[in-house]
């Protein structure tokens, strides 16, 4: 009988039993006659953002208009047991990057704050008084 060896090679989300997941680019290794994936997960630099939705964060609720700084994300390696995937999502390379920077809890430093003409009005706001009605 023919053994047949399947592979899988490139980006992608892998969602793990025990609700765990990993992004990255991966690829088939075999340890004799056993497959086991190996996921490359890339490196995130440090980088300046401004929110455009409030978020919250260790000083409390950040307004849209806030300028951050988030740490690198430092890339690494995980090989898993393909019995342990519930899910292997073929994805591109940016929505893989796009998938680690939001899932890696990072440090982030602000670095601006918006004032208060650059802040969005609240419902009813800006409103002149006979059309609050």
């Amino acid at each position: 009988m023919e053994s047949q060896t399947a592979r899988f090679e490139g980006w992608a989300l892998v969602e793990l039993m025990g609700h765990q997941r990993e992004a990255g680019y991966v690829t088939t290794q075999y340890f004799g006659d056993k497959a086991m994936f190996q996921i490359d997960v890339p490196e995130i630099p440090a980088g300046q953002e401004t929110l455009t939705q409030p978020k919250w964060g260790d000083a409390g609720m950040m307004q849209p208009g806030t300028v951050i700084e988030r740490e690198a994300v430092p890339g690494r390696t995980r090989i898993v047991n393909p019995a342990a995937v519930y899910a292997l999502n073929p994805a591109t390379e940016e929505a893989v990057r796009a998938a680690v920077s939001a899932s890696e809890r990072r440090t982030i430093k602000v670095l601006s704050l918006p004032t208060k003409g650059d802040l969005p009005l609240l419902p009813g706001e800006g409103m002149p008084d006979d059309a609050k009605e």
